[in-house]
């Protein structure tokens, strides 16, 4: 009590500093002064690595920390201060837990006790995000079977964190597919496909310990084989439209339209191919069709430029596809401020990605000069 009134009359460095961490100054005061040094302690430079200490005995079956008869058989030396994880107040177990690197330290620390079960329980979202927050809009929006309900939180994101390393499916579209196929070019386009988690690689800006997913796309036949694509960044994943289908015309409404703005335009070259979204621009309207070009084409190209009729696209609910004479031109759609952000920042993939030849090379750039 001295302690809480002493700090509530003159907050101490530890309190500041708590307080710049997130904590409220009203419950940080009652946790005690000593509590703070611990947790601060623990924000130092070697906090970490003596956290991972700690559940790394707990993973190797040691006596838990304040749980056997012989509770200082547990203290760890943390500074001057003597640590026990579970005589820490619930707020200060999830800061340290929140330190933990990976599933395993959280799986292991909540085997200690059902009050830190609970703590590592409220762990397993900011782990989820961590790892796959930039996959997790695409899983929101269109969410598997095996995503569950957050109306059961208890444990929900646990079970999410393992389905998604174990692999489990969910669909996805995928922008610019094949990067790496010298026989294809896909540059600016986006198709439906099936997509995996496969693994992490380290991140090269610095980071230390931080790395990115990568993922496996099976994308629908276009022939007699399904083709895979592996090593595939969260970047270039994206949520389904909503509405629309891989193999049915997209019904759309006519929108406003401007010269210079980036539409996206179905597309397929046989019949029974899914349909891609291909991006392009708006170079002319006129009264009663826009001409929208695309620029990972050269101007010779019979895909460089296309006409698209600026009439109701549905009729009776339903979207016939027009015949160009070297392929299928379903529906039309405008995009959102997230979509348009997205196509720009593959710019600089395209820029680390090598051309196959000097002519998709060529191309790349074209498109990346566009895109500035």
């Amino acid at each position: 009590r001295k302690a809480s009134a002493s700090c509530a009359a003159s907050e101490s460095p530890f309190e500041l500093r708590a307080v710049a961490r997130g904590f409220p100054r009203s419950r940080s005061t009652a946790c005690g002064v000593e509590h703070l040094e611990t947790l601060l302690a623990l924000s130092m430079c070697d906090g970490l690595a003596k956290v991972s200490s700690f559940l790394s005995h707990l993973r190797l079956g040691s006596e838990p920390v304040g749980a056997g008869p012989d509770a200082e058989s547990g203290n760890r030396e943390c500074g001057s201060k003597s640590f026990q994880l579970l005589e820490l107040p619930g707020e200060l177990q999830d800061a340290v837990l929140s330190f933990v690197e990976g599933s395993s330290e959280l799986r292991a620390a909540g085997c200690v006790s059902s009050c830190l079960r609970e703590a590592a329980l409220r762990q397993w979202r900011g782990l989820f995000e961590r790892d796959f927050g930039v996959v997790k809009e695409v899983l929101v929006a269109h969410p598997p079977k095996w995503w569950g309900s957050d109306e059961r939180p208890a444990g929900v994101w646990r079970e999410r964190y393992c389905l998604m390393m174990r692999g489990a499916l969910f669909q996805a579209q995928v922008l610019s597919r094949e990067l790496e196929n010298p026989a294809e070019d896909f540059t600016l386009s986006a198709y439906d496909a099936s997509v995996t988690f496969t693994g992490f690689r380290a991140c090269n800006d610095g980071s230390g310990g931080a790395h990115e997913p990568l993922f496996t796309a099976t994308y629908l036949p276009m022939g007699a084989e399904r083709v895979v694509e592996t090593t595939i960044s969260a970047s270039r994943l994206r949520p389904l439209p909503f509405h629309t289908s891989a193999h049915r015309p997209h019904a759309w409404r006519v929108a406003n339209f401007g010269v210079g703005q980036q539409v996206e335009v179905q597309w397929r070259l046989e019949l029974g191919h899914p349909f891609g979204w291909w991006l392009g621009t708006v170079q002319s309207l006129l009264w009663d069709r826009a001409v929208i070009t695309f620029p990972q084409y050269p101007a010779t190209s019979p895909w460089r430029h296309v006409e698209v009729p600026l009439v109701d696209g549905c009729k009776d609910g339903a979207v016939s596809e027009r015949e160009l004479g070297y392929s299928l031109l379903g529906g039309l759609r405008a995009l959102n401020a997230r979509e348009v952000e997205q196509w720009r920042h593959q710019k600089l993939l395209l820029r680390m990605m090598p051309g196959a030849s000097s002519e998709l090379e060529e191309r790349r750039e074209a498109v990346i000069e566009v895109m500035e």
